[in-house]
C-alpha cells in the first residue's frame, strides 16, 4: 500500500516526501519550539548564575513584609497600560522579591495586595537593594521587558509623612 501512495508522488524517495509535507504550520510550531528553547536557556541560565528561584505558594507565604522597596511600572502584560509591581527586600526571607502586578493599595497600612492574591507589606521609606534589583533584573529577562520601558511609580505609594521625611524643603508637602 506504501508503494501505491508513494506512486502519486513520481518515485519521490520517503525522505523527499517527509520534507515535501512541511507546511507553514509545521514551520510555526518548529519557530515556536526554538523561541521556547531559547526562553528555557535564558531562564536556565538564569537559575544557574544563582539567585532566581520560585516562591512559595501564597497559602504557604500569604504575607510578605519589603524593606529597600520602590514601585516599578511596566507595559501591561495583557492589552493596554501598565501594571504596577512591588521590588524589594523580604528581610524574613532574606531575598530580594518581585510582585505580581498590584490590584489593591491601601494606603493607611502600606500595604499592598498582588494578582497573586499576597499581600504585601511596605516597611519604611522607600530604597536600594542589590539583591532585589538582581531579582528585578531577571524578571524583566524572563518576562522580556527592556529596561527603557520601565518607569517608577514609588511617589505614587508614599504616605504624606515619608514624602515629607524624603523631601522636606519640597513647599508642595508643607501646605496640605
Amino acid at each position: 500500500m506504501k508503494e501505491e501512495l508513494m506512486k502519486g508522488f513520481n518515485g519521490m524517495s520517503d525522505n523527499d516526501f517527509k520534507t515535501t509535507k512541511t507546511t507553514a504550520t509545521d514551520k510555526a510550531y518548529e519557530q515556536l519550539e526554538l523561541e521556547n528553547k531559547a526562553r528555557s536557556l535564558e531562564q536556565a541560565k538564569l537559575f544557574i548564575t544563582g539567585g532566581l528561584w520560585g516562591t512559595q505558594s501564597v497559602s504557604d507565604e500569604p504575607k510578605i513584609e519589603l524593606c529597600k522597596w520602590w514601585v516599578f511600572v511596566v507595559p501591561a502584560s495583557k492589552g493596554d497600560g501598565v501594571d504596577h509591581h512591588f521590588n524589594g527586600y523580604n528581610a524574613h526571607g532574606q531575598e530580594g522579591r518581585v510582585s505580581s502586578k498590584i490590584m489593591e493599595f491601601d494606603p493607611e497600612t502600606m500595604t499592598g495586595t498582588t494578582r497573586s492574591g499576597r499581600k504585601y507589606q511596605l516597611i519604611g521609606t522607600p530604597g536600594y537593594d542589590g539583591d532585589a534589583e538582581y531579582v528585578r533584573r531577571g524578571w524583566l529577562s524572563i518576562n522580556k521587558i527592556a529596561e527603557d520601558d520601565v518607569s517608577d511609580a514609588t511617589g505614587d505609594y508614599l504616605t504624606l509623612e515619608q514624602k515629607r521625611f524624603l523631601q522636606p524643603d519640597n513647599p508642595e508637602w508643607n501646605d496640605v
